[in-house]
């Protein structure tokens, strides 16, 4: 007999997939406040669509009192592939979570295949948004899978890692 803890943590479900049966075994790994990690096991190929998002950054400390306000975080990079094989075998699956402090960059979330030739994606964290200061302290918003808003007077957007998967934030 299974605890609740084990029920939680482990799901073997069967699934009619082109044409066929398959079976997903799916583990969830203890995770941190940055990430939740699983483990993916298919025991046969199929093909599917894959959207992997980033965990999107914080925003920006604003200043209270004297309207100025802290720079957007920035959206987690996104990854969408259509009709991609995934190949039987077993897949390290990340997904990040949002940035939790002023500032801070989001976590970024991955597919990885075990054996690291076929499936890796990663889909990069969002940038923080800049915090405001005064004309002298850098309020840029930090890069990321989208860079972060900058903040008020001479705040600028962060870059994108991969301009593949996001963009680069505002002003």
């Amino acid at each position: 007999m299974r605890t609740k803890n084990e029920l939680n943590n482990i799901y073997n479900d069967q699934y009619f997939i082109n044409s066929y049966y398959t079976r997903l075994h799916t583990y969830n790994y203890e995770g941190t406040n940055d990430y939740k990690e699983y483990r993916l096991v298919i025991e046969n190929d199929f093909f599917c669509d894959i959207l992997i998002v980033g965990g999107g950054g914080a925003g920006g400390a604003g200043t209270r009192g004297l309207d100025r306000g802290g720079g957007g975080g920035g959206a987690g990079g996104l990854i969408y592939i259509k009709n991609i094989m995934l190949l039987s075998g077993t897949y390290n699956i990340i997904v990040g979570n949002g940035g939790q402090f002023s500032n801070h960059n989001g976590f970024k979330s991955s597919i990885i295949k075990s054996d690291n030739t076929t499936i890796n994606y990663i889909a990069y964290g969002g940038g923080g948004g800049g915090n405001t200061g005064n004309r002298n302290n850098n309020t840029n918003g930090n890069g990321g899978g989208s860079g972060g808003g900058g903040a008020d007077y001479n705040g600028s957007g962060g870059n994108s890692i991969d301009n593949n998967y996001g963009n680069s934030g505002g002003k």
